[in-house]
């Protein structure tokens, strides 16, 4: 498929969408971020689709977004002194709040946040404020995640089953608090984002012994983000900081590194960030009315799926949720009413193959190393 999307990096005003997704001068746009990251990494960052760069680790906003200028890419920067000759600059995406204020008993209350947000808004209100929180929501619900949610316009939130955990066997919070964060808490009313772990180590509170403490494996990475994204992730972002050594066994703050992601890792990044790209039009659409179902015929893990439809043309993502059994390969029925109304075929997407439905079904196998599959019915003019 081949979209062609004007150029981006021109912003004069920054939105929300009807589907809740981000608009850059009313045109959709799918952030894909790096996080706390020094300028010197932006250029290879960039070269892996990474779009967004998000809070700078040290000194003033304006010397980083002037970064992300030079480098062509979005910034999302700390609302400081600097902040008031930063508003009408292209490359300002918005303004993100301190990390992770629901942190240590909620060292930043939500009243704060209003505060700050009120004054955010007043100075700028034609771009976006970012907040994100830990992933705490999700197993102590409390009262206080609806007012931060309502006190930013966009909200996102980490958690990182293996790096942070080493529970390959948690993978479906990924959804599962998503849907939370959206559902219960956003009220489906903000947009919401995710980092995903993408480190070549585990993180500092854990050793992961089965795999010699390196951390999630390329395929890994791959279903959690599309997992994100089918739950209603509107952008997301990488989590690539390591306090380890090269090797993985080693810990200690003299290890710390901003980047620190495997080749393979990488390979995976270029692959899914080119996707998300070509596809935001698509994955910023309304969800179908199409009744799509499906069935798993063969294993016992779980499968997600997402519906769209975008120029004549239906979309099918679905995402074989890892570890949940263990068994990871699954046969899956999908049955699309009156699917010979869009197609006689399913086109996998850049998968160089197509399946032959029989009657309003066709079935597909999942394995473990491609956990995801993207199917499309209907002959548009992205398609080729």
């Amino acid at each position: 498929m081949v979209i062609q999307l004007p150029g981006l990096l021109s912003a004069a005003t920054v939105t929300v969408g009807d589907n809740n997704e981000i608009l850059v001068d009313g045109v959709p746009f799918f952030p894909i971020f790096l996080g706390q990251q020094n300028s010197s990494n932006m250029a290879h960052a960039k070269s892996l689709g990474i779009n967004t760069f998000f809070d700078q680790p040290s000194g003033f906003s304006l010397v980083y977004l002037y970064a992300c200028q030079q480098n062509g890419v979005w910034g999302v920067v700390k609302y400081d002194q600097t902040a008031p000759s930063l508003i009408n600059n292209d490359y300002l995406l918005g303004w993100c709040f301190s990390d992770e204020p629901d942190l240590n008993n909620f060292r930043v209350s939500p009243s704060e946040i209003a505060d700050q947000y009120n004054t955010i808004k007043s100075a700028d209100p034609n771009h976006l404020t970012f907040l994100t929180l830990t992933g705490s929501f999700y197993d102590e619900p409390d009262n206080r995640y609806y007012e931060y949610c309502a006190n930013t316009d966009v909200v996102g939130f980490d958690k990182y089953p293996i790096y942070g955990w080493c529970r390959k066997d948690y993978l479906y919070w990924v959804g599962d608090a998503q849907d939370t964060l959206r559902i219960k808490y956003a009220k489906n009313e903000h947009p919401t984002y995710q980092w995903i772990e993408c480190c070549k180590c585990v993180g500092q509170w854990c050793y992961y012994s089965e795999r010699s403490g390196h951390g999630p494996y390329p395929y890994e990475i791959r279903c959690e983000v599309w997992y994100a994204i089918v739950h209603g992730a509107k952008m997301i972002g990488y989590f690539t900081h390591s306090w380890r050594s090269d090797d993985c066994s080693a810990k200690g703050d003299q290890y710390y590194k901003q980047y620190h992601v495997s080749p393979e890792q990488e390979t995976e990044l270029s692959r899914t960030n080119s996707q998300i790209t070509a596809l935001t039009p698509v994955i910023c659409s309304p969800n179908s009315q199409v009744a799509v179902s499906k069935k798993i015929i063969s294993g016992n893990g779980r499968v997600d799926i997402m519906v769209k439809e975008y120029d004549n043309q239906l979309f099918i993502f679905a995402v074989n949720v890892l570890h949940v059994s263990s068994n990871n390969n699954q046969t899956v029925e999908f049955t699309v009413p009156n699917l010979s109304s869009w197609d006689d075929k399913v086109t996998v997407y850049e998968e160089d193959r197509t399946i032959l439905p029989s009657g309003n079904t066709f079935t597909d196998n999942f394995t473990e190393e491609e956990p995801v599959h993207i199917y499309v019915l209907g002959q548009g003019t992205g398609l080729l």
